[in-house]
């Protein structure tokens, strides 16, 4: 990737200049990895000169063309929709056109990431709100993470003319960041969906279905909510962690913080010796506060405790 430097001869891609967002850093972290093998000259304008004669533009221009390679969505009447009704950005469209190509032709987590990363994005570029403040605080969003960088008003002032010089530097370290992002969440879904089937059979051999023993740590929330009957899930700790083997809560749907059933009261803020009293299980370990995770230090105890706490009321 380059720098502005007119007296290079590679493929231009203009982008906005002034204030950056997470939409413009990402939608060209996304066409860049989309042409990989090209080199490509990231420039941040909004003359009309400049942008009619680039190879690509991105979050500016007031087109959408794909085939002429303009991806803006502030036109008149915006640019169209995702499927969940949240208007797309300047990233939601590089990402439809190029998606499935950054993904290695795997349409699913195209998908996946759309819904997740890249509409979150481009709901917050058009201002669509999309949670609930239940306190006077926000998330402190990804959003917000980009605009972090953008010069305070005191450096605009000590950088003078070389402020979009400054800034372009800034830029392109964040589109270099948003790269590796993007195909970190690609390596994560990748993985994750590896472990969704994995954990699907692994439910479907259960003679207890309530009680799903894993033999290695998976991410399992994806494959059991989708039956009604698992409540603990146990699997062996991480390094770190009180005892050997964790038992875990089933979550009453994806992200919810209340459980299908909690660990008994009497066990809450227990551990070790009084744990272990209260439990009748001598390897009893520890319970969480909150009553979602247990830990015992050997896999026959982790089955004991989730075997007790199906017992109680």
């Amino acid at each position: 990737m380059s720098t502005n430097d007119t007296n290079k001869k590679n493929k231009t891609i203009i982008t906005h200049s002034g204030t950056f967002h997470a939409d413009d850093v990402f939608a060209v972290a996304t066409f860049v990895l989309a042409h990989g093998g090209e080199e490509w000259q990231i420039v941040r304008s909004r003359e009309k000169e400049v942008v009619e004669v680039a190879d690509a533009v991105i979050d500016t221009g007031s087109v959408y063309d794909q085939k002429t390679m303009r991806f803006d969505h502030h036109q008149a009447g915006g640019a169209g929709m995702h499927e969940n009704s949240i208007p797309y950005a300047a990233f939601g469209l590089v990402w439809k056109e190029y998606g499935t190509l950054v993904c290695g032709g795997d349409f699913f987590i195209t998908k996946q990431i759309e819904d997740s990363l890249v509409s979150a994005l481009d709901a917050h570029d058009n201002g669509v709100k999309i949670y609930e403040e239940l306190y006077s605080i926000s998330p402190f969003e990804l959003s917000r993470y980009v605009s972090a960088f953008n010069p305070t008003w005191l450096e605009e002032e000590r950088w003078g003319e070389k402020s979009e010089e400054k800034k372009l530097e800034i830029f392109l370290k964040l589109v270099d960041w948003a790269k590796e992002l993007i195909l970190r969440e690609i390596k994560r879904h990748k993985d994750k969906n590896i472990a969704y089937t994995q954990v699907k059979e692994i439910y479907e051999k259960s003679f207890d279905k309530q009680i799903i023993i894993l033999e290695k740590y998976l991410p399992w929330q994806d494959a059991l909510l989708e039956y009604p009957e698992p409540l603990f899930v146990l699997y062996p700790a991480d390094v770190g962690m009180y005892g050997n083997w964790v038992i875990r809560t089933v979550p009453k749907e994806k992200g919810s913080f209340e459980s299908r059933k909690l660990l008994p009261k009497s066990w809450v803020g227990k551990k070790d010796e009084e744990l272990a009293n209260d439990t009748g299980i001598s390897d009893a370990i520890y319970c969480h506060n909150n009553g979602f995770l247990a830990t015992a230090k050997s896999r026959e105890g982790a089955i004991k405790l989730a075997e007790l706490a199906l017992k109680e009321k």
